[in-house]
């Protein structure tokens, strides 16, 4: 029953967010809200799951532990599978550990220590190749440089994916988006002086 309801998320899911997130209503953290004794219900959003594996699952005296994999979109809330699977299993769900083991195209055979990072023993990326590895490129003529650096839009980008803008000499200039019918600009990096 346990694999079978896990299944059932895997997809494009509406999913709750906990209570206990840090979702803002109305300026304020649900998690601020909740503590004051409020009673906070969080609308469903849109979220992706592509993969929602168990790896492992024990008894433990009267509780059920299970270790699951989830590659997933961002905004998803793993303490939500937790709980939408105990209430439909009608047992009640929650995490006892959370690992993140991928942020975008890196994962941890990429991170260092803790005393690799205090002893500066690590060659830090380049935000331009960070950046490409994130996201589509969009390589820039000058000209398009220059109206970037203003904050300036420039003609879309060839989907609706968000795109790095790159110089020809391999700065990152800023990240795009398309926006009535135009390419603009989520962030510069490279603005006019």
């Amino acid at each position: 029953m346990i694999r079978e309801n896990l299944a059932t998320m895997i997809g494009t899911i509406a999913q709750r967010p906990s209570s206990v997130s840090a979702v803002k209503i109305d300026g304020e953290r649900a998690y601020d809200r909740v503590r004051a004794g409020e009673k906070v219900e969080l609308p469903s959003r849109q979220v992706s799951i592509t993969q929602l594996d168990i790896t492992r699952i024990d008894r433990v005296n009267n509780q059920i532990h299970i270790d699951i994999e989830v590659t997933c979109s961002a905004g998803t809330y793993i303490r939500a599978i937790a709980r939408d699977c105990g209430d439909a299993l009608g047992v009640g769900g929650h995490l006892s550990a959370l690992r993140r083991t991928r942020v975008g195209a890196f994962d941890l055979a990429q991170s260092i220590s803790l005393s690799q990072l205090k002893e500066g023993e690590f060659t830090p990326l380049a935000l331009v190749d960070l950046a490409a590895q994130t996201f589509p490129v969009r390589n820039l003529a000058l000209d398009e440089v220059a109206e970037l650096s203003f904050g300036r839009a420039l003609t879309t980008n060839p989907s609706d994916e968000i795109f790095a803008a790159i110089s020809g000499d391999n700065r990152l200039i800023a990240l795009l988006t398309n926006r009535d019918e135009r390419a603009k600009p989520i962030t510069v990096f490279a603005a006019a002086n």
